[in-house]
């Protein structure tokens, strides 16, 4: 395969008088220099390079060139185009394109012409046009040397992030995105998309190939340094990342617009400063990130190190990699596998297994919590599965695996004790508290309403986290005995009780109830506030005068009229008759 020259020259500027094999380029800086281009250079975007070649014999010969708008001479005669340079901003139709030479071309040694265009703000994010080195094949190497030109790697690179992706949604697929899932699955959707928009088969239209993939560099910067900064266990606070996010967004979108002109502009200069900022920035940031979540046992140490590599290279890229100043990346395949592509590949894989094995260890967990729930459940089902008097009716209806609701019904000498209660809180907590309080009851020796609410409350001072309110009612011959900590009112024969309402449980040891004694009625129900509380569609509460309404029905059929409104905390009724 024959190409550039260790002797490439170029020229910045435009001239076709350079085109002339007679022209003298013995001044004309190496394209091999490692030489960064000064300031004033950024605002020049047409430049020569001459070559000498060896053409091939004995079939048709080949050019094969990548990356921009350019013009071809060979000995001083023009052979052919990627866009037409004599435009105000020439398009080049593909990445990568294949001219034929013509057929009457002498072989052996040439002087190869190539007149460029460059984008404004292409040779600051990278002078891509130091890495498109012309290749003058014979015809039967065309293929060969498309593929190695065209960087065939790029869409291997995107498949595999895309695959990566697709196994981390499957992964998290039924289970609650964090922030921190969902910034991996970003950065590997937009770095698949980027990377594959700069292959070939990115567009057939070269301007907007660039302009997309640009664009879906923006937030790669900011998604890297967010998952560092979660991953190390630092804060993502305003006060830091708020103006580093600024300033990249800025630099960025100056670039961006750069890009949309024909000429350079003088926001070239700010993308010619800020552009090398912003990476230096990005790489201080992930060295302070690696320096703090290194000293965190269970930060991912590996994933933190290739989240400052992404930045690292990203630097490279425009000092080193698009200066000449060091080669692009390594020879794989027939074809190069770039430096940026080499991280991402890396942060890929390490990002996209944290995110699987997270998915793993929480559909894990889930499943030991809904073991335990279940269990709890059980549980709960046996001991309030207790034998009923043919006068009480009693229904309860969890709002989740397991609730918070309990009720309470026992045959004493001085008559029924019945209590309804609701442990604040939901799930195994709640729970468990209304297992040590149905515990409690069934070991009990006093059967005063007040004593048994005293009973209960030295239980649950110290030991649960919450409070308890609980209803009280113990029904005589002829009357009927009711002490309230703090829950909702018994109703008799459809009216509200009157009687005081104390503390609910757990608050404090020294806390007292009141007895209030009342006729005995025909109908008895008390209530858990699931019933009040009930909200339909429009946000309307069921409240309690509809509860009052049909407070004389059978349990069933209130705990029926209360989930149809809307449940939405546990429901308990219970009805003596």
């Amino acid at each position: 395969m024959h190409g550039q020259t260790a002797e490439a020259r170029f020229h910045r500027g435009d001239d076709l008088r350079w085109a002339d094999p007679a022209f003298d380029d013995s001044d004309w800086e190496l394209v091999a220099s490692r030489r960064l281009p000064r300031l004033e250079e950024f605002r020049k975007n047409r430049l020569w390079v001459r070559t000498r070649v060896e053409i091939p014999a004995g079939e048709p010969v080949a050019l094969v060139f990548r990356y921009c708008a350019c013009e071809f001479y060979l000995n001083g005669k023009r052979v052919g185009s990627t866009g037409n340079l004599n435009s105000p901003r020439p398009n080049p139709g593909r990445l990568v394109q294949v001219i034929w030479l013509p057929a009457d071309t002498p072989p052996g040694p040439a002087l190869l012409e190539i007149r460029h265009y460059i984008m404004p703000g292409m040779e600051v994010v990278g002078s891509s046009w130091r890495r498109a080195v012309p290749r003058i094949v014979p015809g039967s190497e065309a293929l060969a040397a498309y593929r190695q030109v065209r960087f065939f790697l790029f869409e291997q690179v995107a498949g595999v992030l895309l695959l990566i992706l697709v196994a981390a949604l499957a992964a998290l697929a039924g289970l609650r995105f964090d922030l921190l899932s969902v910034l991996i699955c970003q950065y590997l959707a937009v770095a698949a998309l980027n990377t594959y928009l700069y292959s070939d088969w990115g567009g057939s239209n070269w301007f907007v190939s660039v302009q997309i993939a640009q664009f879906t560099i923006w937030p790669q910067t900011l998604i890297v340094t967010a998952v560092a900064s979660m991953l190390a266990g630092v804060p993502l606070q305003a006060r830091w990342f708020g103006p580093f996010a600024c300033l990249i967004m800025f630099v960025r979108a100056a670039a961006q617009l750069e890009l949309s002109n024909a000429s350079p502009s003088p926001l070239i200069l700010v993308v010619a400063v800020g552009y090398p900022l912003g990476s230096a920035l990005a790489v201080t940031i992930d060295l302070v990130l690696v320096s703090a979540g290194w000293r965190r046992p269970t930060a991912p140490r590996p994933l933190l190190v290739v989240a400052l590599l992404i930045h690292v290279f990203g630097l490279l890229g425009r000092f080193g990699v698009g200066f000449g100043t060091m080669p692009a990346g390594i020879p794989i395949l027939g074809s190069t596998l770039l430096w940026d592509n080499i991280s991402k590949l890396l942060f890929g894989v390490l990002a996209g297994a944290f995110v699987i094995r997270r998915a793993r260890e929480r559909r894990a967990e889930e499943q030991r919590m809904k073991g335990e729930l279940q269990a709890a459940r059980s549980v709960q089902s046996m001991l309030l599965g207790q034998s009923m008097p043919a006068s009480v009716d009693a229904v309860y209806v969890p709002a989740s695996e397991v609730g918070g609701d309990f009720y309470y019904v026992s045959e004493t000498p001085q008559g029924t004790l019945v209590m309804v209660g609701d442990v604040s809180g939901k799930g195994l907590q709640a729970a468990m508290t209304v297992s040590a309080i149905l515990g409690t009851l069934r070991g009990l020796v006093v059967n005063a309403p007040d004593q048994v609410l005293s009973t209960l409350n030295r239980t649950l001072v110290g030991n649960t986290a919450g409070f308890v309110t609980c209803c009280c009612v113990l029904v005589r011959n002829v009357e009927v005995l009711v002490a309230n900590a703090g829950h909702p009112a018994p109703y008799f024969d459809g009216v509200e009780c009157t009687g005081e309402s104390g503390l609910p449980l757990g608050v404090s040891a020294e806390a007292a109830w009141e007895v209030s004694t009342h006729p005995r009625p025909s109908v008895l129900t008390l209530i858990s506030d699931g019933v009040v509380e009930a909200t339909n569609a429009d946000g309307e509460l069921f409240g309690f005068e509809r509860a009052l309404a049909i407070s004389r029905k059978p349990a069933k059929e209130i705990a029926h009229v209360a989930q149809a409104w809307g449940q939405e905390d546990d429901v308990t009724v219970v009805t003596i008759r």
